[in-house]
């Protein structure tokens, strides 16, 4: 029979354990921390060549690459291609595909300011000159002396006329970058418009007519493609035709201004004047009319369509003024003198036998007309636009005058005796009357 081990043996055994034993107990009784190979096998497939098992089990969907992880070489070169393909479309007058192209260059390089106001100059050419000054502006308020900036905008400015403050950003573009040929070109420009139309404008204020049409149509060789300014020397040149009476080149002149304006409403309204003198009264009626549309609240608008109507009305009738050969602001001093011309001209008895007809009833529409137009009260009804037989009521003319006695009664005071009796019996032999030449002034 074994005896058990005594207490020191069991002492020298529990010495002679590895100690390494004891170290593994600790760990899986005291330490709940990942072992250590574990650890190691996390951290080497980690990398591309993860473990299958592990892969699949933390497999993910693949992220598309950000612009930003792209190579910087292959983002410029892109932006490049991009940007020359934009110009290569601009100069084909292809604006819209150049601003889509470099739509297209500012999502690869989005803060590129360059690239924001090269787009911005073909927004311009594109005739978008607002989204153009938008960008320019927004970049001058982060940078106030930008010399691209600046000459956008100056473009901008110069485009809407404004030829100071586009000379003022102008130079300021040449304070930031002297060299910028662009800028000192388009400088140059306004400054020779603006002072070819400064020239027109000062003989005008001269009173001499001739010189400024002269400067005025100059000017308009300065920029031929600058719509808006040479809208404005149209208009100029036709003013300065009706100064001259040239009413119908005056007409042409505004329609070449409504031509390259068509919102262009002192035109408008220069025609519709224009139109209303040469009596075209249709067309001054569509003149005015357009002009209301533009502005629906001027009263001064709708009151010249009111005269256009009547002036139309009125010249489905008989026009005094006409019949007389004077003008329809005439004094009375002046229906008095063109009465007699007119009547000594019509005269039945100064004509032919066989154009004796003819002259009786010419004369006696003188008559009419100078009974109404030589009686303030008639002629004021007349002129505004009531109907003839309402001025005339049942009588001769002037006063229930017939016009033979009232061409007796104009000629023969202060001159000795009387006339025949009507058309039929002339008016020779007796009272010692002659009759006056129309260029004889001793009548009036």
């Amino acid at each position: 029979m074994e005896l058990p081990p005594s207490p020191s043996r069991l002492k020298r055994r529990a010495e002679d354990m590895p100690v390494f034993s004891e170290s593994k107990s600790k760990q899986r009784t005291n330490t709940p921390s990942t072992p250590k190979l574990v650890i190691k096998l996390n951290s080497k497939y980690s990398s591309s060549s993860q473990h299958p098992k592990q892969a699949a089990s933390t497999a993910q969907p693949a992220k598309k690459p950000k612009l930003e992880d792209k190579p910087r070489t292959m983002i410029t070169s892109a932006v490049q291609r991009l940007v020359s393909q934009a110009k290569d479309a601009a100069a084909k007058r292809c604006f819209k595909d150049a601003i889509s192209l470099m739509d297209r260059a500012l999502q690869l390089a989005p803060r590129a300011v360059g690239l924001q106001l090269q787009q911005a100059l073909y927004q311009r050419l594109a005739g978008k000159p607002g989204e153009a000054e938008r960008t320019a502006a927004a970049v001058l308020r982060d940078d106030g002396m930008h010399a691209q900036a600046l000459y956008v905008r100056g473009l901008c400015l110069y485009d809407r006329n404004e030829m100071d403050q586009a000379i003022a950003h102008f130079r300021r573009c040449l304070q930031s970058n002297p060299d910028y040929k662009e800028a000192r070109t388009a400088m140059k420009l306004c400054k020779a418009l603006q002072a070819a139309k400064d020239a027109g404008t000062q003989a005008f204020k001269a009173q001499q007519y001739e010189e400024a049409l002269k400067l005025y149509q100059e000017a308009l060789l300065v920029d031929p493609k600058h719509n808006l300014f040479n809208a404005k020397l149209h208009f100029n040149c036709a003013i300065v035709n009706a100064k001259l009476g040239n009413d119908e080149a005056a007409i042409a002149d505004c329609e070449k201004a409504l031509d390259l304006d068509d919102s262009y409403t002192k035109a408008l309204l220069k025609r519709a004047e224009l139109y209303l003198k040469t009596e075209q009264y249709e067309a001054a009626i569509s003149d005015y009319e357009a002009a209301i549309e533009q502005e629906p609240t001027n009263r001064d608008h709708r009151e010249s369509l009111r005269h256009a109507k009547l002036e139309l009305k009125k010249s489905k009738r008989k026009d005094f003024y006409k019949i007389l050969g004077c003008a329809k602001d005439a004094h009375e001093y002046d229906i008095k003198k063109a009465y007699k011309k007119a009547a000594l001209r019509c005269h039945p008895d100064r004509v032919p036998e066989e154009e004796k007809e003819e002259a009786e009833a010419k004369f006696k529409e003188i008559g009419e007309a100078y009974a109404i137009l030589s009686d303030p009260a008639k002629k004021r009804r007349y002129d505004n636009g009531e109907d003839l037989e309402d001025l005339q009521g049942h009588g001769h003319g002037h006063g229930g005058m017939d016009p033979s006695d009232l061409f007796a009664q104009m000629f023969a005071g202060g001159r000795g005796g009387g006339f025949g009796g009507g058309f039929g019996g002339g008016f020779g032999g007796g009272g010692g009357f002659h009759f006056a030449d129309e260029e004889d002034d001793d009548y009036y």
